[in-house]
């Protein structure tokens, strides 16, 4: 199920992959600092990925590579934090997809405008060539 601001929620716990790993990370009583001095991730990209924050990442490919320190840091099985984020992944995809659809529409609308506009301006400045002559 997608929620307004972009997070696949697990519908049998409620929680999204950040609110799951931050969850775990609590309990085992490790901060995000001990992961980033140990992983070598930037403290800031961590905390992205406990907001669900992606767009602050860096890329799909290095997103992978983060979780898998992290979960392997923090105790945690690698293939269902990969399961849990593609699926919150292509809902976010599915999501984007839609939106942007929507976004394209109305470029196209805009596009029929400043075509139309061009094409006045340039029957202006012909007919005054033309009147000239």
């Amino acid at each position: 199920m997608l929620s307004s601001d972009n997070q696949d929620i697990d519908s049998s716990t409620g929680e999204t992959l950040g609110q799951y790993l931050r969850r775990e990370r609590e309990l085992r009583k490790v901060s995000l600092e001990e992961i980033s001095r140990e992983t070598k991730i930037h403290i800031n990209f961590l905390a992205a990925l406990e907001i669900d924050n992606y767009e602050r990442l860096p890329g799909h490919v290095f997103v992978r590579g983060f979780l898998k320190a992290y979960a392997h840091f923090v105790g945690l099985d690698f293939n269902d934090i990969m399961l849990r984020y593609d699926l919150q992944n292509q809902a976010i995809k599915n999501h984007d997809t839609s939106v942007s659809s929507i976004s394209f529409l109305k470029w196209g609308e805009k596009t029929r405008y400043i075509v139309a506009a061009l094409v006045a301006v340039f029957l202006v400045i012909l007919a005054a060539y033309l009147s000239s002559q």
